[in-house]
């Protein structure tokens, strides 16, 4: 038994002082194997040795092999600390669903068809995120995210040329890989981080939860849920002096001007209606957001920006918007404003209700204020145009699994009310951006009791009563409609 203790140390010391020599690609692997090694070795080492007592020559021996396999065992333990900082993780999000969709149109006068036109279908889509992470130093974090999201024998293109990359990034449109998230985090002293490039700004806070997402992404979806290019500055609790609180400065855009490249040596681009030239502005936003207060059960966070040279009309001096009016014009200025407020528990009600200490419930207003230039129109006037919304909405046990949780959520929006909504994931557009009223119902459960494998059950109602936006298209005047849209979801989600 001891020459065979021996001669399996000596085999572990040998292995360990040779396995990185070799530029094995699977260091990880032989890591994990030696470690298992040496672990299994620690047992024999001790026995032998009170076997042979402390003034054993054969003792002596095992004592310096077992020196050599400690001393490897810190090699490791070192290459797996360098290892943990020196590669990119990757992740996935990995996602199909079948929709069954139905927009009626009950006045006729939207689709330009007969009173009470209903469109329906049913899709089915694949939706594919490969997210990636590294991080050299404590300081220094990349992220990075490429999707797809492709409906089954769609159109191989986007349909509509005017879409942004970060806005069809978001749609069920296409079978490419598009960027949704590519920027480094540099994490400053003094409670302070900087940031730069397409920040993640879908699935923001109060999103999170119909989208089964724990951890809600920065802005507030209330009146931001969609791809941003942005440079940003966070000052943390030290600066702010608030429990939880902390406070984001941000600048982006989200239009440039210059077609290509070629076009630095001719002209900007424009836009024409055939007999006037309107120069076509960058589109520029700068704002403030953050958590005003978080205690654990209290989080609540707010958030206000302008965009500068939003998108508009030119007015051709007429009394009435038409076809000598130029659109997609740089127009003025576009504010928008939320407040959003989560609620973690509500045992507050009843100390006793185990289903009321693990309900999550949250409301949020917002305002959104279009504020022409002199000579342009935005959604249809010359004149400043404030639109409103609420949010309300819960969600709880289903107390019929062991992880399952409802959800229940009410939209209501103005006439005039226009946010930044449009990349929100549902079929049938964004119903946090409805002129009118929305209702959802939704459940989502893990299948199987397993983490990364869960599956959702989604009802959407949303009835616009004016225009609907989808595009915040500034150039639109919201008329009058009666048009009823919904959607059936049923979708099978892998995260890793």
């Amino acid at each position: 038994m001891l020459k065979k203790g021996i001669v399996s140390l000596s085999a572990v010391a040998a292995l360990a002082t040779t396995a990185f020599a070799g530029g094995d690609s699977n260091i990880a692997e032989q890591l994990v194997k030696m470690e298992k090694m040496m672990a299994a070795q620690a047992a024999q080492i001790k026995e032998l040795q009170s076997q042979l007592g402390a003034n054993s020559k054969l003792g002596d021996k095992i004592d310096k092999l077992a020196k050599k396999v400690n001393k490897n065992k810190k090699t490791i333990t070192a290459v797996k600390k360098h290892d943990a900082k020196d590669n990119i993780k990757f992740g996935l999000d990995f996602r199909n669903s079948v929709d069954f969709i139905s927009v009626k149109d009950n006045k006729g006068n939207y689709f330009n068809e007969d009173v009470g036109t209903k469109k329906s279908n049913d899709i089915l889509s694949t939706k594919l995120d490969i997210t990636m992470v590294s991080s050299p130093t404590d300081k220094i974090v990349f992220r990075g995210k490429f999707g797809v999201n492709s409906v089954w024998g769609g159109h191989p293109g986007d349909v509509d040329a005017s879409f942004k990359g970060w806005q069809s990034s978001s749609r069920a449109n296409n079978h490419e890989f598009k960027l949704k998230e590519a920027y480094v985090l540099y994490k400053g002293d003094n409670d302070i981080s900087y940031s730069i490039g397409r920040r993640p700004s879908t699935e923001g806070f109060l999103a999170n939860h119909r989208n089964n997402t724990s951890k809600p992404n920065s802005p507030l979806a209330h009146v931001t849920n969609m791809e941003v290019d942005a440079a940003m500055v966070r000052l943390g609790e030290s600066y702010t002096k608030i429990t939880g609180s902390y406070m984001k400065i941000i600048y982006g855009r989200a239009h440039d001007a210059v077609d290509s490249v070629a076009n630095m040596y001719l002209t900007d681009s424009t836009l024409t209606n055939g007999t006037e030239i309107v120069d076509d502005q960058e589109v520029d936003f700068f704002g403030i957001l953050g958590n005003i207060y978080n205690d654990g059960t209290y989080k609540l966070m707010g958030q206000h920006m302008v965009i500068l040279n939003t998108k508009g009309a030119k007015d051709d001096g007429d009394a009435i918007y038409n076809i000598d009016d130029i659109e997609k014009a740089a127009a003025g200025k576009a504010w928008v404003s939320a407040l959003s407020l989560e609620v973690s528990g509500l045992d507050m009600i009843d100390e006793d209700s185990e289903a009321l200490a693990d309900t999550i419930a949250f409301a949020s207003i917002a305002q959104t204020n279009y504020q022409p230039n002199e000579g342009y129109t935005l959604l249809g006037t010359d004149q400043d145009t404030k639109g409103h919304s609420i949010w309300l909405g819960a969600t709880f046990p289903d107390q019929l699994t062991e992880d399952g949780r409802f959800g229940i959520e009410y939209n209501q929006g103005s006439k005039n009310w226009t946010p930044f909504t449009w990349a929100e994931d549902t079929m049938i557009g964004s119903k946090i951006a409805v002129r009118g009223y929305a209702t959802e119902l939704y459940w989502n459960t893990k299948v199987s009791g397993f983490d990364n494998l869960t599956a959702q059950v989604r009802y959407t109602r949303v009835q616009h009563d004016y225009t609907p936006n989808q595009k915040c298209q500034g150039w639109i005047t919201p008329e009058e409609v009666d048009i009823l849209a919904e959607n059936m979801s049923f979708s099978v989600r892998y995260r890793y």
